[in-house]
């Protein structure tokens, strides 16, 4: 249920990245019917109208998933690297504890 806000989101982004303004109408394409036609060109194999179909939709979202996604994993990376490193740290410490009551 997540995929349309993603793909929205993608649209809309590369849209205003690759024409440097905001559209004036929010346009948000209908993308099961634009992937559904597209999945009929690929089971027939019609390159030519799979290409010109997917260009107009393909080329913002390319092109706005490289920042979104970088964006994404630093925002998440580095809170779960914090979360694991100090999770391991205590866990040393607590085999060391034990390590060193063991050998007394």
């Amino acid at each position: 249920w997540t995929f349309p806000f993603i793909w929205a989101w993608l649209y809309q982004t590369g849209t205003w990245l690759i024409a440097g303004k905001t559209p004036e109408e929010k346009f948000v394409p209908e993308f099961s019917e634009i992937f559904g036609r597209m999945m009929g060109a690929l089971f027939r194999l019609d390159m030519e109208y799979l290409i010109e179909s997917s260009a107009n939709i393909f080329w913002p979202m390319l092109v706005s998933s490289i920042p979104t996604c970088l964006i994404i994993w630093w925002l998440f990376f580095l809170p779960i690297r914090y979360a694991v490193q100090s999770y391991q740290n205590r866990r040393l410490d607590k085999l060391n504890k034990i390590n060193k009551n063991k050998s007394l």
